[in-house]
């Protein structure tokens, strides 16, 4: 390439704008503050119908810790984030697919197995730290066990679908789709993936929860920007969270069997060849270029 080229190049890049990426930082924000709302909203609506409005305040505490409460909580939260995502991306220039990285990925189903398995190993290794007491007591996380493991029938399957799926396919689509997309193009890969990865341990707010979302995160961002589409996190993600919740539920002393320190190891192990096989043998598929 000459020098007039190389020079006409430089021109044509500083004239193309960079991605704006406080629609990003308001669109969290925004979604998280209406979290709450919305919650308290649907449990005020379910107190009301289950005892009657003179009962409101009373039941509302109890109503809250009923399985219906739980999913149903859950639920509304879902759809805050999915629905958070979608109209952003909606209203963006950019076609939607391409917005929130819907395309089909570029990875092989045996490829798909091995990120399934890097994934699982990050919940066995903080599983195994658990078990080594290295990780402080999670009051949230001790308690979202206890109600699962109290759930069967209709109740389990709900909290596969509510607490399993829907947070896959939610939580992915607000944060690997439309905040990682922005952020990557605007800072790079790298920035991009730990912005958004921070991010998504910061909506989990308890510490070790929103530790292990970190670590997820990194891990779900960089097989997104590898994969070019959020449907592998997807994937991933809701399998993740179904294991998780079916583990919860009555089958306890699973894991007593087995040395917490090789539970480590092996996760560490499992989640490391994940990673190398995804630098090595899934195609670098960029996301959706943007302006807006």
């Amino acid at each position: 390439m000459d020098e007039c080229s190389i020079v006409e190049a430089e021109v044509v890049e500083e004239a193309v704008p960079k991605p704006r990426v406080w629609t990003v930082f308001l669109t969290f924000l925004g979604t998280v503050l209406l979290l709450i709302p919305v919650t308290v909203v649907f449990l005020a609506v379910l107190a009301i119908v289950m005892h009657g409005p003179e009962r409101l305040a009373a039941s509302f505490v109890a109503v809250a810790a009923t399985d219906i409460g739980i999913l149903g909580s859950t639920l509304c939260t879902m759809v805050v984030l999915a629905g958070g995502a979608i109209l952003a991306a909606w209203v963006s220039p950019v076609p939607f697919v391409d917005r929130l990285r819907l395309r089909r990925p570029s990875i092989s189903p045996f490829g798909m197995a091995i990120a399934i398995c890097g994934t699982l190993s990050i919940s066995l290794a903080f599983d195994g730290l658990s078990q080594l007491n290295m990780l402080p007591e999670s009051p949230v996380l001790n308690e979202i066990a206890q109600v699962i493991g109290s759930m069967t029938g209709f109740s389990l399957i709900g909290a596969v679908l509510t607490i399993g799926i829907a947070p896959g396919i939610a939580e992915e689509l607000l944060f690997r789709g439309y905040i990682q997309t922005r952020l990557t193009q605007r800072w790079g890969p790298g920035v991009g993936i730990f912005i958004t990865a921070v991010l998504f341990g910061l909506l989990h707010i308890d510490p070790v929860h929103g530790v292990f979302a970190v670590v997820m995160g990194l891990f779900l961002g960089y097989l997104t920007e590898r994969s070019g589409s959020i449907r592998p996190a997807i994937i991933c993600h809701a399998v993740n969270n179904i294991v998780a919740t079916l583990a919860a539920s009555p089958q306890e002393a699973a894991n007593e069997a087995y040395s917490p320190v090789m539970l480590l190891v092996s996760a560490g192990l499992i989640l490391a060849l994940s990673a190398v096989y995804l630098r090595m043998f899934v195609p670098v598929r960029g996301g959706a270029t943007s302006s807006a």
